[in-house]
């Protein structure tokens, strides 16, 4: 399944995804099929988001 991180990053809802991720989301995660968060986000055109899990992923 999906978590709720990978939701609020499909649907570009970066408020929530900094909310999610400041309560201690996984933004690494990946669902049954192996899609990441920010592959998700990016697949639904959610520009907002992939920059946020970009950032993140940057710092990693």
């Amino acid at each position: 399944g999906k978590t709720a991180l990978m939701i609020a990053a499909m649907f570009n809802r970066v408020d929530i995804a900094r909310l999610l991720l400041a309560r201690g989301a996984d933004p690494y995660a990946v669902d049954a099929a192996g899609i990441s968060t920010l592959d998700a986000a990016a697949k639904m055109g959610a520009h907002d988001t992939v920059a946020l899990l970009t950032s993140i992923t940057e710092e990693r």
